[in-house]
Parts: structure tokens; C-alpha cells; sequence
């Protein structure tokens, strides 16, 4: 797997028992799959044609949000007597508001629980411009309503950042895998339609909400939520991508100087460290640095909606720093490229005689 064997796999293998007993993170034994695999194949062909210890590579955990105990918001409760909820018949309401007061719908889960607010405002909106309706139940059914639209953003929050479905969508538990099928398309569209959810709540602060829609129903888009997992793990990939490659680059560069070409030179090292740059960031690493990065360009306008829940819910932005991430792997990966350039420049090489070679 690398050029040192013996001595190499022999320090990464103590190296992963020690981190495994020592700490949860996952950084720490890259090894242990392919995807970090080929990064620390890449490092320690470095390593070798260099006949230089491995430079160290940070542990990098994984992305989460905080325990759903710390980030839940709590709301008040709006009630109804069983008299005035009778009346509700006379406007439509009385059916959704029984439906969740049954057993059934005391155990809704978030999305349910969402969408039920946003129908219950749907409803109450009628009743309130129903006829049928006296002015003292009237005077109540606006103070709940009042209370939904004031607790909208914080629904939203809770929806986002303490569901399950979307936290088995943001927690990450590894890799994203490099292969033939792109996930990020199938999550998409219902981070698209969170978004629309957003920007209907900022409607609703701004006093704006009557020009646009109300939102459709979101239980449509739980199961792909849940069971299609990538942003996390995308930013996973991201993260431990960018601290492989910031390692690997101290490790050209800090012995640069031990690579000398020229006239009348010994090019050797040269020539062998151009096949590593062929072999393994050309032909593996690169390829799955343009997935990741091609994944996340496909959510990267939608995962603002983490942002927004965030905001939402008066919650510290760096719980969840999605395009932080980004930006530290873009800055990683032209740093890295710009290393490269930098040596076939100094030994008087194009990219295209070296890919050549």
C-alpha cells in the first residue's frame, strides 16, 4: 500500500490502537476505510521518495449538531375549552384541532408536528374571518394565532436542528463514498422546500407573508431526509479532506529543498515524486476532491436553511459552520495545486510534459 511497509504501516497501525482507545473521533485512523486510504497513500509516497517521517495529521471529528437537549426550544401551550373547540366546527377547524388532541397525535414527530402549525394558522386565519364565529371566541382565536406566528421561527428551529430525520441528515458518522451515484440530488429538493419554509417566516417578521404562499406540507420529504444521509457526512469529507491536505502540503514544503533539479543535477527525486503526482493525486485523490466538492455545490444554496434554523433559534452559528467548511477545503485544495505548480515551475517542467512522463 506504500513504499515503506515495514516501518510506515507499522507506526500508523500503533497509531490507530492508541486513538481508539483514547478519543471518539474518527480522523485519527483514516486507514481504517478507503476513502482515507488514498489520502494516506498519497502522504506517505511523499514520505518515501522525500525518506521523511509522515507529517502529522490533526484528528477531526465528526460534523454534529449539540445534544437535542441543549438546542430544543421550549413553546407554550395555547389551549382551547372544550365549548369554544365545539364552535370550531362552525368555521372547519374542529377536525384538525381533535385529530391532534387524540392519542394519535399527542406522539407526532416534528415534521407532523410542523405541519399541523402551519395548517392549524391556515385554519385559524378562516375562523377568524368567519361569519359563524361570535367575537369573544374570535378574541381568543386571535391571541393563538398571535402566539403561532410569534413562535413560528422557533417551530421552525426545532424542526431543523431537533427532529430526528434532520439530524440523521446533519450528524455525520463518516466518509462520503466515492462512486458512480450522486446522492446530494435526491436531498435537494426538500432542503430547497426548508428554504421556501424560511423565507415564507421571514415573510411573517416582515409583515410581508401575505405575498407569499403558505408552504405545502413537509412529511413528504422526511423519509429521504432520514434515510438519504449527506450533509453531514459531505461536510465530514470535507472537513478530513482539508486536514489531510494541509498536512500533506507542510510535508512538500518544508522539505522542498530536498527536491533539486536543474542542469547537471540529480533529478531523481524529481522524477519519482512526478509519478507520485500522476499516481496518486492525479489519478486518486483529485478525482474524489472534485466529487465532494461537485456534491456539496449541488446543496450549497439550500443548506443555508441550517443557518436560517439557526438564526431562528437565537443559536450560535459555529453549532453547524456548513460554508466555513467549504472555504477552509477551497483554501486547502489551491494551496495544495499551488505547491505543485510552484515545484514543476522551479524544475523547469509544464503540467503538460509532466502528466506526459
Amino acid at each position: 500500500m506504500v513504499l515503506l511497509p515495514n516501518l510506515m504501516s507499522l507506526i500508523s497501525i500503533k497509531r490507530c490502537a492508541l486513538l481508539i482507545v483514547s478519543t471518539v473521533s474518527v480522523a485519527g485512523c483514516f486507514q481504517s476505510n478507503a476513502q482515507g486510504d488514498l489520502f494516506s497513500d498519497y502522504q506517505h509516497r511523499i514520505a518515501s521518495v522525500q525518506q521523511q517521517p509522515v507529517a502529522i495529521v490533526p484528528d477531526v471529528s465528526l460534523v454534529s449538531l449539540p445534544d437535542k437537549r441543549d438546542i430544543f426550544l421550549t413553546i407554550p401551550v395555547t389551549t382551547l375549552g372544550i365549548v369554544q373547540t365545539y364552535q370550531l366546527r362552525k368555521c372547519g377547524l374542529f377536525g384538525l384541532v381533535a385529530e391532534k388532541n387524540s392519542s394519535l397525535g399527542k406522539v407526532q414527530d416534528e415534521f407532523r408536528y410542523f405541519d399541523y402549525q402551519l395548517q392549524l394558522i391556515v385554519g385559524l386565519e378562516a375562523c377568524l374571518a368567519s361569519d359563524s364565529i361570535d367575537s369573544d371566541l374570535k378574541s381568543e382565536l386571535q391571541a393563538i394565532l398571535d402566539s403561532k406566528y410569534h413562535y413560528l421561527p422557533y417551530y421552525f428551529s426545532n424542526l431543523v436542528l431537533s427532529s430526528d430525520a434532520m439530524r440523521s441528515q446533519l450528524n455525520s458518522d463518516g466518509w462520503v463514498v466515492l462512486n458512480a451515484s450522486r446522492t446530494a440530488v435526491y436531498v435537494q429538493p426538500a432542503l430547497e422546500k426548508l428554504n421556501q419554509v424560511s423565507d415564507y417566516i421571514l415573510g411573517v417578521q416582515a409583515g410581508t407573508s401575505s405575498a407569499l404562499e403558505m408552504p405545502e406540507p413537509l412529511m413528504a420529504y422526511q423519509e429521504v431526509l432520514e434515510k438519504q444521509r449527506v450533509v453531514g457526512n459531505l461536510l465530514f469529507s470535507l472537513k478530513a479532506s482539508t486536514a489531510w491536505l494541509n498536512a500533506i502540503t507542510l510535508q512538500l514544503k518544508e522539505h522542498d529543498s530536498g527536491i533539486v533539479c536543474g542542469p547537471g543535477r540529480d533529478m531523481t527525486r524529481f522524477r519519482y515524486l512526478v509519478n507520485v503526482f500522476n499516481q496518486q493525486f492525479i489519478a486518486r485523490v483529485q478525482p474524489y476532491l472534485a466529487f465532494i466538492s461537485s456534491e456539496y455545490q449541488v446543496i450549497a444554496r439550500d443548506i443555508s436553511v441550517i443557518d436560517s434554523a439557526l438564526l431562528a433559534g437565537n443559536h450560535d452559528m459555529s453549532h453547524y459552520p456548513t460554508h466555513a467548511i467549504y472555504q477552509q477545503f477551497t483554501i486547502a485544495t489551491q494551496s495544495h495545486v499551488r505547491y505543485w505548480k510552484a515545484l514543476f515551475q522551479r524544475c523547469g517542467k509544464t503540467l503538460n510534459e509532466v502528466r506526459g512522463h
